[in-house]
């Protein structure tokens, strides 16, 4: 904890400890010809929760006192609010001839809250979620992306794809500016059935806040999945 800066500021700092609790609802619809390497049909998730959050106080910030009569930031300071939580997957495939298929898709996940924390932010990036960028290297409370892909079926559980993912993300981090940006990325890579399971295996290129893309900055993206 940074007493300087909470003395200097007069608030919470960015990172607190939080004790949340939440109900709710979740569905998802596979309508797909087969689940795991699909030429046709629908994908859908969604997941709405609802519930509060409580901060929870460390003693070396009540221990720092401001005006007369005397009171810390947890007296002056709201401690319980609601929070909500919203989070929508959609893919759709289209077959093309006997062994190719265009996949659409589209993920949008939001944190609504009066406060949120730097620790409770969404960590974005990497190969299940914006491709061209670091693992877990974009921090946001509101989230949307685009992905479009053409696949080639090599077998029942392998093929090769091109892509272009892209994304609008908003930070509303508390006690730091607003930030926002359109990062997008495209490169090519393939799933592969291998003996330890299904090899995932992709080169990208990403572009974000008005950098240009750079061949030093592509990204090799790899993972394996198994099925038990």
């Amino acid at each position: 904890v940074d007493t300087f800066s909470i003395r200097t500021s007069k608030r919470l700092p960015a990172i607190n400890s939080v004790q949340i609790s939440q109900y709710g609802l979740s569905a998802a619809f596979n309508l797909l010809d087969y689940r795991f390497n699909p030429r046709k049909g629908w994908l859908i998730e969604s997941t709405v929760s609802a519930g509060s959050k409580q901060i929870l106080k460390d003693n070396r910030i009540s221990e720092v006192k401001f005006g007369n009569p005397r009171y810390n930031l947890y007296d002056s300071s709201i401690l319980k609010t609601n929070q909500y939580k919203v989070k929508l997957k959609l893919n759709k495939f289209f077959p093309i001839g006997t062994r190719s298929t265009i996949m659409t898709g589209i993920a949008s996940e939001q944190i609504i809250a009066p406060v949120i924390y730097f620790n409770e932010v969404m960590r974005e990036g990497g190969i299940n979620s914006l491709k061209g960028f670091n693992e877990q290297s974009i921090y946001a409370t509101n989230f949307n992306m685009l992905e479009l892909e053409y696949r080639y079926i090599l077998s029942a559980d392998s093929y090769i794809k091109a892509f272009w993912n892209g994304a609008y993300y908003e930070d509303h981090t508390t006690g730091k500016t607003t930030t926002s940006d359109t990062p997008w990325g495209f490169g090519i890579g393939g799933n592969f059935e291998t003996r330890a399971g299904i090899l995932s295996l992709l080169y990208a290129l990403g572009k974000e806040k008005q950098n240009k893309f750079d061949l030093r900055t592509g990204k090799i993206h790899f993972g394996i999945s198994s099925y038990f």
